[in-house]
């Protein structure tokens, strides 16, 4: 049973990674989502986890590794048993997910807090120029200052083709 528990737990978490890191390669986002890309890690390192927890619960059933695999059938009691049931129904229920996020998840979009975090700043910031050069135009206008008319082009500059 433990084995069984740990290769849903291992299989559902590779394809938690796969979900996440796939539409983020195909969108370019794998480096300027980086909240996405730990968390696949974190998938694959939990998968690859109870991927070795499996093999060395089942090699000494094929004659394989039977000193190495005697330990962990003594250490899974039922604990870890409702540990990695728990694990594995929660793998399967995120996957489950994927018709409800779908959309989400195949534009790379599912960790796009941070993007909009960041384009709000890149927002934020702007607003707060255009605000300062607002102010500044009102203090030269109310100043002695030559006329703004003067830096103001009368036409569109045109650009020489090569």
């Amino acid at each position: 049973m433990a084995a069984a528990a740990n290769l849903v737990v291992a299989v559902a978490y590779v394809g938690i990674a796969v979900l996440i890191v796939r539409p983020l390669a195909r969108h370019g986002r794998l480096q300027s989502n980086p909240l996405a890309t730990a968390t696949a890690l974190i998938f694959v390192s939990a998968a690859l986890h109870h991927g070795v927890h499996v093999l060395e619960l089942l090699l000494p059933s094929v004659g394989l590794d039977e000193h190495v695999g005697r330990a962990p059938r003594e250490v899974f009691g039922w604990p870890l048993a409702v540990s990695d049931l728990f694990a594995a129904a929660v793998g399967v229920y995120y996957l489950s997910l994927r018709r409800t996020y779908g959309m989400r998840l195949g534009s790379g979009e599912l960790f796009a807090d941070t993007m909009r975090r960041q384009q709000e700043a890149l927002d934020a910031s702007l607003e707060s120029a255009r605000g300062m050069v607002d102010r500044l135009l009102c203090e030269v206008e109310s100043t002695n200052l030559p006329k703004l008319e003067r830096f103001v082009r009368r036409e569109p500059t045109r650009l020489r083709r090569p």
